[in-house]
C-alpha cells in the first residue's frame, strides 16, 4: 500500500495516467472490441495476467501495476477494477488479487485491497468492499457484496 498527499508530484501523475488511460480505454478498447488486443495492452500497462483471461473492452481497470489476475478469470462487460482510493484524505495505492477460477459480472465494482479466492463468482452489479473475506467457491452479491446462502429448505413447504 502506498499513500500519497493529494498535492504531490506522485499524486499529478497519477491523475495525468488515469485520464490518459480513462480515453485509451473509451475510445480505442471500446471500438476494437477485441480481448487479445484488450490483454496485450493490459499486460504492457503492468497487469498479471494468467493464461485463459477474457477481460471485457468496457472494462474499466487503472493502475495496472497493482493488479494480479490469475488463470481462468472472466471480467464481464463495465466491471471496474480501481486500486486507488482517496478515502484518507491522501491517494492511498492498495493492489487487487483476482485468483483463478473467478467470474466478476457486468458493472460490479472491486476497490483496492481486494483479495478474491478461487472458484468465486460474483453477480453482475456488485460492490466489492476493501476487507471483504472471500471464501473459494462461492457466489457474492449485492451492494455491498455478501455470500449467496440457501435459506430454503424443505420443512418450509409442509402442506
Amino acid at each position: 500500500t502506498k499513500t500519497y498527499g493529494l498535492n504531490t508530484i506522485g499524486t499529478q501523475v497519477w491523475f495525468i495516467m488515469f485520464n490518459i488511460h480513462l480515453q485509451v480505454n473509451i475510445g480505442i478498447l471500446n471500438s476494437l472490441n477485441n480481448s487479445y488486443i484488450t490483454n496485450f495492452l493490459y499486460r504492457n500497462m503492468g497487469v498479471t495476467l494468467g493464461k485463459n483471461v477474457y477481460i471485457s473492452p468496457s472494462s474499466l481497470i487503472h493502475e495496472g501495476d497493482g493488479l494480479n489476475i490469475n488463470d481462468n478469470v472472466r471480467l464481464e462487460a463495465e466491471s471496474t477494477l480501481f486500486c486507488h482510493t482517496f478515502l484518507t484524505g491522501s491517494l492511498t495505492m492498495a493492489p487487487i488479487v483476482v485468483e483463478e477460477n473467478v467470474v466478476i459480472g457486468k458493472k460490479s465494482y472491486l476497490s483496492p485491497g481486494t483479495i478474491i479466492s478461487s472458484g468465486v463468482t460474483v453477480f453482475p452489479l456488485s460492490n466489492i468492499l476493501n476487507g471483504t473475506l472471500f471464501k473459494q467457491n462461492t457466489k457474492y452479491k449485492g451492494n455491498p457484496a455478501l455470500p449467496i446462502t440457501n435459506t430454503l429448505n424443505k420443512s418450509s413447504f409442509k402442506v
